[in-house]
């Protein structure tokens, strides 16, 4: 059998599993820990932005500390505690409600609770029914949804699998389905991120569609606690293949069958014969996950050890977990975990544990198995140990490495090659690209780091030395190549012969950029380096933050700095490397809290700490304790470099030999060694750990990065299409392109008449919104006519008490009925007038928008175009105005055929009586003429109906738009024709920009479709 022995050289990396959440509930006086992955019940921000994780009557406040009763900051909650916990909770974001806005809302079974700054609000607790209509008791969970973010200011609240969006202005409960979303059990909104929490997991959704986007779910430990074992390694280290180019194994071992197995990280690689297959161990060996620190073979059986745990297979296909493990190795082996590693020998029963410097032997077949001896490891110098190798199979463990080592080396450099081709094309203009961003404050040694990476002299001096953000791009090729140097900025492209000519070449390319004095410029250099001795890897310098202007600079010189900084690092593609001196407080650098400013979570940020000999007598383990992110807890972590300090360069010691002095100083340096054995010291090892990291965010990115062309190239192309084409040079063609501008505007126009029209932004068509308009007319008709019906006989009677004559009862006063009729037909005159406003308003704005779209880059065109628009609008207003005008005093006269009103008058009569008229005595006249002012009047109003919006329409619609068709026709062949296609300079450069923009994506489509074929 062989194994390996993973001495304190090789990095070990544990990723603790997380626990079951803990369902129980918690009461006062009970020990909550919430690095114990409970389930949390509710979190919500305060109105300063410290959130509070709610777990059964007690409160987490901010991302650690311990729990405390909740009703020690909300009294008023504890009444409610018998209902067992906090259902829900969030904090209301509405600027257009400031009796709301900032407040905590918390729901507990069917009430909720509303806060502002910990007192409670006077009138609650209230029904959640009362204070969110619509809303369903025992809720899961809420969170606010602000504007932008959603088209409203929203709450919305999860109950079991049922989501809703509740618009706080208007009340209304808009029901969603959220399909890639796990029930949350808890929700809240950070830093414009929206998280679901379920178990002790959480989600990262999108509010209006629900869709998780990324690799999730992920461990809340890792993000929103600080708790050991978690946060120091993201879980995705843990589910994305590692791409690198040093690869070292974990552990390895030989079956009885000559079958071999290399487990690195959370993969393995097996060896059969001369066939090779690589997986995820957790594909294989699921219980296990990842990360094996030893591995033995023994009668069949794997023995795999991770931590003080120890996981038994019968290797078959599939390989079978025993039942009963894993088992503590304590109890299986005799030993205390974890070890290093562990091998048997080919024929042998003794399998030797290693633990640091000792080596146990164990007897396999004794009963219990316990070490039977003990050993050092003084004999054994080497990174990997090889017991015996079977003859069958011939293979060293080297030749493993180096299988390893291929699989991951040709994905290393196409990835790179990738982005850096795709910078080249000015992709970076449109999109953000994946990228490692250098900062660090003035004197922070952070040249010295890119110095010691590149192998080449960078500019140098007191201040500001980084004055452009320089692209270091940096291109390993075969030893005896030529090393060579090229540097790029605005169109000059310049050769570097050797390695001591980039610092001047660089301070040149900066003079031209940002001028001789001390400023800066957001202009990029480009410096390519090609050489046996670099890493594969592309960094981007930017300046240092300078606190104070010194002569020569501009007053403001912190602020340009820290905004060109910040535009870099803000992006969710860039990985920011922090370069912060060893040998002072690093909570004070501005580097690092910009950094935390854009990145929190420190997710996307790796600390490095620079002048390790500057460190003050006493203080190396908290430079220590610093690095092994204990002080400033960041996901990537830290790493320690010392580079060449001034001495060193003012007495020509080469980067070689600085190399050299740096790996001496760590390795007799009783402090720091351990970190060199961790592998978090020294530049070969940053080096390393960079490109690793590049290049695993690159693949990271490649999926969202497709997708962010796809959708820019189709905004762009919108917005092109939008501007048409330019005007062609040629008299004749300049002609045609009028003739085909106008001619289009008046195809549009034609639309609308027949509404035919295709619209945008979901918007109605003209004559949907017309049609609307006159339905609200005819409702107006029709309640003028069962008012009029209603009070009708009170005015009847009100004319013939005060002017009946000799007519016995019965007998209708033609005058009377004459003068009702007139007056009720004045008081809708005023309503069809403002109906005609409504509708022009409708048209014109309509008008306007179309003209705008078709030449809004030739203003004389436009400005041609909205000339008639005005002009036709007032007259085709007033024309339609005097014939509604003129209806009126038609409808005034007072006539219906004979056979129609005779028909309307028995129907009138056929109805029954009003409720209110039942028990009311009436006179025979007022019955009479009653029922003759109801037939007119249905008459009329079915006459009015139709005859306005006929009208209106004729004139507003038809006779606006046919005239406005003529004059823009006339425009054309005119004395003026040529002055009206002279583009606007501001479109004429977007519609520039637009077309290089377009093709730069064309560009990065097919290099990326180009990537993915070859890497498939």
């Amino acid at each position: 059998m062989v194994s390996t022995y993973r001495g304190t050289e090789l990095i070990k990396d544990v990723f603790v599993l997380a626990l079951p959440p803990d369902h129980h509930t918690f009461h006062h006086g009970a020990v909550i820990d919430r690095c114990k992955g409970i389930e949390f019940d509710a979190v919500a921000v305060n109105e300063i932005g410290v959130p509070y994780f709610f777990k059964g009557d007690h409160l987490f406040k901010g991302f650690h500390g311990e729990a405390e009763l909740s009703n020690e900051t909300f009294a008023e909650l504890d009444d409610h505690h018998h209902l067992g916990h906090v259902d829900a909770a969030f904090r209301m974001h509405s600027v257009d409600s400031p009796e709301h806005h900032d407040h905590q809302f918390f729901f507990l079974d069917d009430k909720v609770f509303s806060y502002y700054k910990h007192k409670l609000e006077v009138g609650y607790p209230k029904e959640i029914s009362e204070a969110f209509p619509g809303i369903p008791d025992h809720l899961d969970a809420a969170v606010e949804c602000p504007k932008p973010d959603c088209p409203e200011d929203t709450v919305i609240f999860f109950k079991d699998d049922e989501i809703f969006h509740y618009d706080i202005k208007s009340k209304k409960v808009d029901e969603k389905e959220f399909k890639d979303m796990p029930n949350c059990t808890a929700a809240f909104r950070y830093m414009e991120h929206y998280y679901c929490l379920h178990g002790h997991q959480f989600s990262k959704f999108d509010p209006i569609t629900g869709e998780v986007h990324g690799r999730y779910p992920k461990e809340i430990r890792d993000y929103f606690m600080r708790c050991s074992h978690f946060g120091e390694k993201s879980i995705e280290d843990h589910i994305d293949r590692e791409r690198c180019t040093r690869v070292h194994l974990d552990a390895i071992t030989e079956e009885d069958d000559g079958d071999i197995y290399a487990f690195r990280g959370h993969h393995f690689l097996s060896v059969s014969g001369d066939k090779f297959h690589s997986n995820t161990i957790e594909s294989a060996f699921k219980e296990l996950h990842s990360e094996v620190d030893a591995v033995f073979s023994y009668e069949g059986h794997l023995y795999m050890i991770k931590d003080d745990q120890v996981y038994v297979y019968k290797v078959g296909e599939p390989h079978t977990h025993l039942e009963g493990y894993p088992k503590p190795l304590k109890e299986e082996l005799g030993i205390e975990g974890p070890v290093d590693a562990a091998f048997v020998c080919v024929d042998h029963h003794i399998a030797h544990i290693i633990k640091g410097q000792t080596v146990y032997d164990v007897d396999l077949n004794a009963t219990p198995r316990v070490p039977v001896r003990e050993g050092t490891m003084s004999a054994f110098k080497k990174k990997y140990l090889i017991c015996t190798m079977s003859p069958r199979n011939s293979k060293t463990v080297e030749e493993l490495a180096n299988s390893l080592n291929s699989h991951y080396e040709d994905k290393v450099r196409p990835c790179i090659d990738l982005v850096d081709n795709l910078r080249s094309l000015g992709v970076e203009k449109d999109l953000s690209l994946p990228a490692i961003a250098v900062i660090g404050d003035q004197s922070s040694g952070k040249s010295s780091v890119l110095e010691a990476l590149s192998g080449v002299a960078l500019p140098r001096g007191t201040g500001i030395v980084t004055r452009c953000p320089l692209v270091l791009k940096l291109k390993r090729v075969e030893a005896g190549v030529a090393w060579s140097g090229r540097l790029y900025y605005k169109d000059i492209v310049q050769t570097v012969l050797k390695p001591d000519d980039v610092g001047h070449a660089v301070a040149n390319a900066q003079n031209n950029l940002a001028g001789k004095g001390k400023g800066i410029s957001k202009e990029m250099i480009t410096l390519d380096i090609e050489s046996s001795k670099v890493p594969d890897l592309t960094l981007i310098d930017l300046p240092g933050i300078a606190r104070v202007a010194t002569d020569g600079q501009p007053f403001d010189i912190e602020k340009q700095i820290k905004d060109l900084i910040e535009k870099f690092i803000k992006r969710q593609e860039t990985i920011s490397l922090v370069v912060v001196p060893a040998n002072i407080d690093i909570a004070t650098t501005e580097a690092l809290k910009m950094a935390n400013k854009v990145d929190p979570f420190g997710e996307r940020t790796l600390g490095i700490l620079t002048k390790p000999d500057l460190v003050d007598k006493g203080a190396e383990e908290t430079v220590v304790s610093t690095v092994c992110n204990q002080v400033i807890p960041l996901k990537k972590g830290y790493m320690m470099v010392k580079c060449r300090g001034q001495q060193d360069i003012n007495s020509n010691l080469s980067l070689a030999k600085a190399l050299q002095n740096e790996r001496d100083f760590f390795e007799q340096s009783a402090h720091f060694r351990p970190l060199l054995e961790e592998r978090k010291a020294t530049v070969p090892f940053l080096a390393e750990r960079l490109t690793k990291e590049l290049v695993e965010h690159i693949a990271r990115s490649l999926p969202q990065l497709q997708k962010q062309i796809e959708q820019k190239s189709e905004r762009t192309a919108k917005k092109l299409r939008k501007l048409g084409d330019g005007v062609p040079i040629e008299d004749n063609e300049r002609n045609n392109f009028l003739i085909k501008k106008i001619n289009n505007f008046n195809q549009v126009l034609t639309d609308v008449i027949r509404a035919e029209e295709d619209t945008k932004n979901d918007d109605s068509k003209v004559f949907t919104k017309i049609r609307t308009e006159f339905g609200k007319w005819k409702s107006h008709l029709d309640k003028k006519s069962t008012t009029l019906e209603e009070n009708l006989r009170d005015e009847v009677e009100e004319y013939t008490r005060i002017r009946r004559g000799k007519e016995l009862p019965g007998f209708v006063n033609y005058r009377t009925f004459e003068n009702i009729v007139k007056k009720h037909v004045t008081e809708l005159e005023e309503p069809a007038i403002q109906l005609l406003t409504d509708i022009t308003g409708i048209v014109h704005a309509c008008l306007n928008d179309i003209a705008s779209d078709h030449f809004e880059a030739f203003p004389n065109l436009l400005k041609a175009a909205k000339e008639p628009i005005e002009d036709f609008r007032e007259q085709e207003y007033e024309n339609a105005k005097e014939r509604v005008k003129a209806q009126f005093k038609m409808e005034k006269i007072v006539y219906s055929q004979d056979g129609l009103y005779s028909w309307k008058l028995e129907s009138v009569k056929k109805r029954p009586e009003l409720a209110k008229f039942v028990m009311r005595p009436i006179s025979a006249d007022v019955r009479e003429m009653s029922q003759h002012l109801n037939a007119y009047f249905t008459i009329t109003t079915e006459r009015l109906a139709n005859q306005v919006p006929l009208i209106i329409q004729y004139h507003v619609l038809h006779q606006y738009i046919s005239q406005l068709q003529t004059a823009m026709l006339a425009l054309i062949g005119g004395k003026n024709a040529e002055k009206l296609i002279q583009e606007d300079l501001e479109v004429a450069h977007s519609r520039k920009l637009l077309k290089e923009s377009l093709d730069r994506l064309r560009k990065a489509r097919q290099v990326l479709s180009k990537f993915v074929r070859s890497a498939s």
